[in-house]
């Protein structure tokens, strides 16, 4: 039993890890990435000599190697949302008169706002442009009310170079 519970805890911890480091190489976080990824590797080898040896007679190894697997993959995403590493583009399409309005209000959030003008199918239209912390991504959005100001985007950003009010 204790057999099991070690493989299940050691691939729950992997399998984290796992995601963990494909953050941090999308990231460009060379370093940290190889790191993670030696400690990753070390633990899969040892688990999975465990299970291998008299995998036929105990079968119940496999089903938990494979639920360390499910959990670390659920446990990882968690881990990585609440650490909201790197940066949130979020652009906001809305009538050109809001757009002012709209840009004021992120401003006085002390984030920075680009403005561009453009037309759409039936009004012009003003392209905001803003750039946040991903962990800062949600409290932003929950000042936009999506419904009221058009289309709002959210797409993740690898670096940023330049620029003020991301804080």
């Amino acid at each position: 039993m204790i057999e099991l519970i070690t493989i299940l805890l050691a691939k729950i911890i992997e399998v984290s890890l796992t995601t963990l480091r494909m953050v941090f190489v999308s990231k460009g976080e060379k370093r940290l990435a190889s790191v993670i990824g030696f400690v990753e590797v070390t633990i899969w080898l040892k688990v999975a000599s465990v299970v291998l040896v008299n995998i036929n007679e105990h079968p119940a190894k496999m089903f938990v190697y494979a639920l360390g697997f499910a959990i670390g993959n659920y446990i990882g995403l968690t881990i990585e949302d609440k650490l909201g590493l790197g940066y949130s583009k979020i652009q906001i399409i809305t009538d050109i008169d809001n757009g002012e309005d709209l840009a004021n209000s992120i401003r006085e959030l002390g984030r920075a706002v680009t403005i561009i003008k453009g037309e759409g199918r039936d009004t012009k239209k003003a392209v905001l442009t803003t750039y946040v912390r991903r962990k800062d991504k949600d409290d932003l959005l929950k000042k936009i009310d999506a419904n009221k100001v058009g289309i709002v985007t959210v797409s993740e950003t690898q670096k940023i170079y330049g620029g003020f009010g991301i804080k």
